[in-house]
């Protein structure tokens, strides 16, 4: 049902566009869109890149500015609107009819209902793409929403990839974009993923403006994870620490028992209940007992970059170079992964 209602809204859009000069008057000394100049610009700073007439610091550093400023101006531009009927209107209306009828009996003439989709993250990652270094991939993709900014998924998609990439603050502006687009229809994952960027991006702490997003989550889903796990961080960060506490515990009676996050809340409960971790015999045990499962269980990314975290916090620079090594032999086939705990390393000071 919702297929046939699209191609109504697609039918009935070809209609105006083709009635559209019969309908409204043309706006008097109308001027080219600032969005295609800056496509334009674009495109001219492509060809001067290629041609070597360009460094290549200077260009991606030009290519970012007008990117940039053209998502500025599409998100600033509003639909021309038109002064009136003219004489021509009946013209106008008759083509409102004709169009959809014509275009009905095109597609039953040579249309192909029965053709499987292809999803726009597959659209515009090509092979090519998908076989490129992470840091290409994000910029070619940037470049394409640049060029074509109406694609939420698309965003998305290139918001986690900043995420893998650490560039968290691009991240937050890409989640920031599919959100606007989507409006309403935004999923609570959405609005803590964002949340979680805009926390990554402020090395850790829970912003206002991530509160905002984590608060609108449990609004469209009252069991987020995610966001209750971080809207607990902000009430421990501003000094609540038992109501952050009995949130972290209600969040913990919630998760499964064999979920992997669990570890990781049992651990932030166990640092708000004992501040000093390195002298505590409880935390010493839940991180023996966390090295214990992973040994058992190596396939946990979370748990091992809880694991890292945790010897650092208890002054163990040593063994935690040691887990280090022993995830980054588990994880040697997974490049995002090996990002995750390089960007782990690089975080906690055990890597330049």
């Amino acid at each position: 049902m919702l297929l046939w209602v699209l191609f109504a809204a697609l039918t009935a859009l070809s209609a105006f566009v083709v009635a559209r000069p019969f309908l409204l008057r043309r706006a008097v000394g109308e001027t080219p869109a600032a969005s295609a100049i800056y496509r334009a610009q674009l495109a001219e700073l492509r060809r001067e890149t290629e041609a070597g007439q360009i460094a290549a610091t200077e260009a991606e550093e030009a290519r970012r500015e007008i990117a940039r400023r053209l998502l500025s101006a599409d998100a600033a531009e509003k639909r021309m609107t038109g002064g009136g009927l003219k004489r021509e209107a009946a013209i106008g209306l008759a083509l409102c009819a004709v169009v959809p009828v014509a275009a009905l009996v095109l597609y039953a003439t040579l249309g192909s209902p029965d053709l499987p989709g292809q999803a726009l993250a597959d659209r515009d990652m090509d092979a090519a793409m998908q076989e490129a270094p992470l840091e290409e991939v994000a910029e070619k993709l940037f470049e394409r929403l640049a060029m074509d900014p109406g694609h939420p998924d698309g965003w998305i998609l290139l918001a986690r990839t900043y995420s893998r990439l650490g560039r968290f603050d691009e991240a937050a502006a890409a989640y920031a974009r599919a959100i606007e687009l989507l409006g309403v229809k935004a999923p609570a994952g959405l609005y803590s993923a964002y949340g979680e960027a805009l926390t990554l991006a402020a090395g850790g702490r829970v912003t206002s403006d991530a509160k905002v997003a984590f608060d609108e989550a449990l609004k469209r889903d009252p069991k987020d994870e995610p966001a209750r796990f971080y809207l607990a961080e902000y009430k421990a960060q501003n000094g609540d620490t038992p109501g952050a506490v009995a949130d972290l515990k209600a969040l913990l009676a919630d998760t499964a028992p064999d979920a992997p996050q669990r570890s990781l809340i049992e651990a932030k409960i166990a640092e708000l209940e004992t501040p000093a971790a390195k002298d505590n015999p409880a935390v010493r045990g839940m991180v023996d007992s966390l090295a214990a499962k992973l040994e058992a269980n190596p396939q946990d990314l979370d748990g091992w970059l809880l694991l890292i975290t945790s010897y650092v916090k208890l002054e163990e620079p040593a063994k935690a170079r040691e887990a280090l090594a022993k995830a980054r032999a588990v994880f040697k086939d997974d490049a995002s992964a090996l990002e995750a705990l390089t960007a782990k390393a690089r975080e906690l000071g055990l890597e330049g």
